[in-house]
């Protein structure tokens, strides 16, 4: 993944985890398969407590 799209998502991630509300982020898509899934399941790994896959 491209460098500012990192980015991107650690300053959102930053934001949510000010957020006291937010506690759930489900990854649902049709279009990447299961690889390109897998792949943003692992960037937003670095800020979650539990990570689970079905």
């Amino acid at each position: 993944m491209d460098e500012g799209f990192k980015q991107g998502l650690d300053g959102l991630f930053r934001r949510m985890s000010d957020n006291k509300l937010t506690k759930t982020i489900s990854v649902t898509c049709l279009q990447f398969g299961d690889t390109g899934k897998g792949k943003m399941v692992d960037l937003f790994a670095n800020w979650a407590d539990i990570i689970a896959r079905g």
